[in-house]
């Protein structure tokens, strides 16, 4: 369940936002079930969550939600910091 994933990875991630004043918004959706590698998919959440908490500004926002679109589930994680510059 891609909930149970999610909640799991801000769980280990809310002690991190809040030394950083980041407030974690999860948008939580219906259960929704998939067929993949839990650890990858949750080192790959995980590795995105920290970046955005890490290079957010203080009293910064990061959110997560899900999106069902025909066959995929979309995972969204937006955040206040400061962004990747394109190169192109």
């Amino acid at each position: 369940d891609i909930h149970d994933i999610l909640t799991e990875c801000i769980s280990s991630l809310t002690k991190l936002a809040e030394e950083k004043s980041i407030h974690l918004e999860y948008k939580e959706s219906k259960s929704m079930h998939l067929y993949c590698d839990a650890i990858l998919l949750k080192k790959a959440i995980l590795a995105v969550l920290k970046n955005a908490i890490v290079y957010n500004q203080a009293n910064g926002i990061v959110s997560i939600c899900t999106i069902i679109d025909q066959k995929e589930i979309k995972i969204i994680i937006q955040d206040t910091g400061i962004g990747i510059e394109q190169s192109f």
